[in-house]
């Protein structure tokens, strides 16, 4: 992985089967380049990353011990808070599917130091 200043943010999506396409990650990727003034680093965790765009910096999906009683979907993006290059980094999950109509900057002034926060829809 490359190496960053402590300023950059990590920017991380889960493309995981035939649900999404890389032209989909893609168009995230720009949109938030787009609607941010910040230095970011873009991941995208995958089981297939053909045709990714090239800045996007491309990972193997985390190795994650299923619980057949809670679904899947949450347990994937929950694999994602260990990963070992990221760790002491300032990063923030964003689902494929997510439209993003303005600047992302007041955003990323949150979260402060180890706080975990998430957004509801």
């Amino acid at each position: 992985m490359t190496n960053h200043s402590p300023d950059t943010l990590h920017i991380i999506t889960i493309k995981w089967g035939p649900k999404y396409q890389s032209r989909e990650v893609n168009s995230l990727f720009k949109s938030i380049q787009d609607h941010a003034s910040l230095t970011l680093s873009f991941h995208c965790f995958t089981d297939n990353p053909a045709g990714l765009d090239a800045h996007i910096q491309k990972h193997p999906l985390p190795k994650i011990d299923l619980i057949p009683t809670i679904s899947k979907t949450y347990q994937k993006e929950a694999g994602l808070t260990n990963i070992p290059a990221l760790k002491g980094k300032r990063v923030f999950f964003f689902d494929i599917d997510v439209a993003i109509v303005g600047t992302l900057d007041s955003l990323f002034t949150l979260p402060q130091k180890e706080e975990f926060w998430i957004t509801r829809d």
